[in-house]
C-alpha cells in the first residue's frame, strides 16, 4: 500500500550518494551530510514527487528530485541541531547514533550549516523557469526560516505551552510548514494558480497532515517501542513539555488522528490521487 515511498526513497538515494561521492565537499563534512540523509522516512519528499507526477505528464525528473533533496536538505539540518545536547540532547535518531554522537557536536554543528546552505543551491540549479526558482526559493526560506520552521523552535524552546492552541501553532510552524511546503513546491511546478479552490484544497491537506503526523509522533513517544521508534522515548514527559497527550489523553489523541486524516483526504479526493491518500493512512497508521 505504501510502496510508493519506498520507491521514491531509492530513487533519491541516487542523489543523497552524490553529496557523498563529491569531491567538492570536504570528505568528513560528505560523509557526515550523508549520513545524516540516507535513512530518512522521505515523507517530505514523496509528497512532493506524487503530487508532481500526477499533475504533469512530461515532469524533469532530474529537476524534480533535486527540488525534493532540498526539502530533505533543510529537514535534515533541523533534526541534527535539535538533537544537539543544548536543545533536545538525544543519542539516537532513526535507530542510529545522532550526528554528533557518532561525529561530535563541531562536526554536527556545521553540517547542519552546510545542509542548510545547500538546499538552496540544488533548487537553483534545478531546470525551471527563472520565475519558477525565485518563487520555490522563496517558498524554501519562508517554510524553514524565522517566519516558519525557526520560529516554532522557539516557541518549543521557550514558550509556555498552555492551551491546545498555541500547541497546534507551536507544531504547524516547527513541523507542519515543512510538510505543507513540498505541495507548495508541487503546486508552483504544475501551474496551479495559488488562491484557487485546487490549490486551497491541497494547501488544507497538507496543513490537516501536519498536525496529525507531529500528534502520532506525541502518540509514540508514550505508547511506542524504541526499537520501532529507533530514539529514547517518554522524553517529552521527562522534560516536563506539554504534547497533545497532555491535552488529549492517548484514546482522544489517536481519535483526533483519524479526524484529522479523514478531513485531509476529503479535500483531496474530487482530485483522484490515490498515492496521497494512502499517504495519509500511513501516518495514521505509522509505528515509527
Amino acid at each position: 500500500m505504501y510502496s510508493f515511498i519506498e520507491e521514491n526513497k531509492k530513487k533519491l538515494e541516487k542523489y543523497i550518494n552524490e553529496i557523498r561521492d563529491n569531491s567538492n565537499i570536504e570528505p568528513l563534512l560528505a560523509e557526515a551530510m550523508h549520513y545524516s540523509l540516507k535513512d530518512g522516512k522521505a515523507i517530505r519528499a514523496s509528497l512532493l514527487i506524487e503530487v508532481v507526477t500526477q499533475m504533469i505528464k512530461d515532469f524533469d525528473e532530474n529537476s524534480l528530485f533535486n527540488a525534493a533533496l532540498a526539502i530533505e536538505m533543510i529537514h535534515a539540518y533541523s533534526l541534527i541541531h535539535d538533537d544537539l545536547p543544548a536543545i533536545d540532547n538525544d543519542d539516537f535518531r532513526r535507530g542510529k547514533p545522532t550526528l554528533h554522537k557518532k561525529f561530535g557536536e563541531d562536526v554536527a554543528i556545521v553540517s547542519g550549516d552546510a545542509l542548510g546552505g545547500y538546499a538552496f543551491y540544488y533548487l537553483a540549479k534545478t531546470d525551471y523557469s527563472y520565475e519558477t526558482r525565485i518563487k520555490l526559493i522563496k517558498k524554501l526560506a519562508e517554510a524553514a526560516g524565522p517566519e516558519g520552521m525557526i520560529y516554532g523552535q522557539i516557541m518549543d524552546m521557550r514558550y509556555p505551552i498552555d492551551s491546545i492552541e498555541e500547541l497546534n501553532k507551536m507544531h504547524y510552524l516547527k513541523t507542519g510548514r515543512m510538510i505543507v511546503l513540498p505541495i507548495e513546491f508541487a503546486l508552483i511546478i504544475a501551474g496551479v494558480e495559488e488562491g484557487s479552490k485546487k490549490y486551497n484544497d491541497f494547501i488544507q491537506y497538507g496543513k490537516n497532515i501536519g498536525i496529525a503526523f507531529q500528534a502520532k509522533d506525541d502518540l509514540l513517544d508514550v505508547i511506542g517501542t524504541e526499537e520501532k521508534v529507533g530514539k529514547k522515548l517518554n522524553k517529552d514527559e521527562a522534560q516536563n513539555k506539554r504534547t497533545y497527550i497532555h491535552f488529549w489523553g492517548v484514546e482522544k489523541t489517536q481519535k483526533k488522528i483519524d479526524e484529522m486524516i479523514d478531513e485531509a483526504i476529503s479535500f483531496i479526493k474530487p482530485y483522484n490521487i490515490p498515492s496521497l491518500e494512502n499517504l495519509a493512512n500511513f501516518l495514521r497508521v505509522r509505528d515509527y
